[in-house]
């Protein structure tokens, strides 16, 4: 990048503002006129200088009176390092000004400059042209309709409808700065940067050419092939492929419909790993209008062509309309649509809180499918106010329909308590059931029949003869005040979301 903005103006052309134009070389001197003003006429192998420039042409007028000359065919000017070429030049000695216009080359450095009309002022070190340019230089190559160098402080300027191709990006920017002595690339306006696997966008930002670190910030947002991120401001380390996001994040994984928000983030694109964290709420949209929320204090979401995984560490909690959990830590396969909850889950579905040691949810068509329970495992049902259905057992793997408990098969330790009816309220009694193994059918999460394997020992207790202890099985326990409330998601979703998220 440097290459590319270091060469594209005279430095310096001519002298110090004492020096004389000399005529070195001419085929045919004469006097005359030129527009009314007296010059010396030069036809032929027309060579001047100035310190250490040489200007060289077919034809000029040599105004010796205010040591100006006007150049025209073939015009070369030559200074170490520096060639310019073109059709015509009007160099004001004094001033030391240079006009050079139509067919304008100017190599530097191993870069090459074209335009229509290049302007350079010597005494200030500020150069510009303004008919647009293009600039080649080694693997990069510049266009924009203005451009300017400030020798002073080392800083190039290209504004209006600025182009930058090279073979790994291209950036189409309003207004694009040179730095030379940091070697930073600062771009302001709306800027675009395609690249191979992505695109970004933003109205301010800088590069480093040299450490190939940059910042994007108002509206910046990547577009890539697997997501999309948006944040306040992003950090990338091309050399490392590490970038940083401040502030509003939203990482948008549109094929499947998934949307994570937070505060800090940071990804690693070798590894395809995104973590987030400032109070992250990750949404998945779901069939029927309805959405899956999850809330922790760290996201780790893992992005691969064939695999999208959602972890959630430290005090996991998710949400539907039909459920609501809490666990230490969960892991979401959200290409499978499997979740996996870790450490003392508590799910609550309608009238149902379920627990285990660990839980793993099943989704189809965006619905629970089956739900699988280990070591420890509960579901407790609450028949009346005080008065709870109970299945207790090592493994549970139970199916659902609709979103609703339809079967339990219970392997291990099957114990059970619920509460019998011969209609909606009139109760006969109270079964208490153990047994190796159980398979227990419900219906609108009432149960409508048990079956046993193994040696069941079971009892129908009448209501009045079951102490009030004998109606839990050992080790109940309510979770209730772990339950999430719904609050506690909506006040991380940020405000003013685009309907398209």
């Amino acid at each position: 990048m440097q290459k590319l903005l270091l060469f594209f103006f005279l430095f310096p052309i001519l002298g110090t503002a004492q020096d004389q134009i000399q005529v070195n070389n001419v085929d045919n001197l004469s006097l005359g006129y030129k527009n009314g003003r007296k010059a010396k006429v030069c036809n032929g192998n027309v060579s001047f200088s100035q310190g250490d420039i040489t200007i060289t042409c077919d034809k000029a007028y040599l105004y010796s009176d205010v040591n100006e000359v006007e150049a025209n065919g073939n015009v070369f000017i030559s200074q170490p390092g520096t060639t310019v070429q073109g059709d015509n030049l009007y160099y004001y000695g004094n001033s030391k000004e240079a006009v050079i216009s139509n067919n304008v080359i100017l190599n530097s450095e191993g870069s090459v400059l074209t335009t229509n009309t290049l302007r350079y002022n010597t005494a200030s070190k500020y150069g510009y042209y303004n008919s647009g340019a293009k600039i080649i230089s080694q693997r990069d190559t510049l266009t924009s309709v203005f451009g300017s160098y400030s020798g002073f402080t080392k800083r190039y300027g290209f504004r209006k409808n600025v182009v930058l191709r090279n073979p790994d990006y291209t950036m189409v920017s309003d207004t694009l700065q040179y730095h030379v002595p940091t070697s930073t690339a600062y771009f302001y306006g709306p800027t675009t940067i395609t690249a191979q696997n992505n695109i970004i966008k933003c109205k301010y930002g800088w590069y480093n050419t040299e450490t190939e670190k940059s910042l994007f910030t108002r509206g910046a947002t990547i577009f890539s092939k697997k997501n999309t991120i948006r944040a306040d401001s992003l950090l990338y380390d091309r050399t490392a492929a590490v970038g940083r996001a401040f502030g509003n994040i939203r990482m948008i994984d549109s094929s499947e419909n998934v949307i994570i928000f937070g505060d800090r983030g940071i990804h690693c694109r070798n590894g395809g790993l995104t973590t987030i964290t400032g109070l992250p709420l990750a949404k998945k949209a779901m069939d029927g209008g309805d959405s899956l929320w999850l809330v922790a204090d760290t996201f780790n979401y893992f992005s691969t062509d064939t695999m999208r995984l959602l972890a959630a560490y430290r005090t996991a909690k998710i949400m539907t309309l039909d459920m609501k959990g809490v666990c230490d830590s969960l892991i979401y396969n959200v290409t499978d649509s499997v979740i996996n909850m870790f450490y003392k889950p508590v799910l609550w579905t309608e009238t149902n809180e379920i627990s285990a040691n660990y839980i793993q949810i099943h989704l189809r068509q965006n619905q629970i499918n089956q739900m699988d329970l280990f070591d420890s495992s509960w579901i407790i049902q609450e028949e009346a106010p005080g008065h709870y259905n109970q299945i207790k057992g090592d493994t549970m793997f139970n199916h659902f329909k609709d979103n609703k408990l339809s079967q339990v098969m219970v392997i291990s330790k099957a114990e059970s308590v619920y509460y019998a009816k011969e209609s909606d309220t009139a109760y006969t009694g109270i079964n208490v059931i153990s047994s190796e193994k159980m398979r227990i059918a419900l219906d609108s999460q009432v149960v409508k029949k048990i079956t046993f394997y193994g040696a069941p020992k079971a009892k129908l207790y009448p209501l009045n003869q079951i102490s009030k202890q004998e109606r839990t099985l050992d080790g109940f326990m309510l979770r209730t005040e772990r339950k999430p409330k719904i609050a506690l998601f909506y006040k991380r979703l940020p405000q003013n979301i685009p309907e398209s998220e």
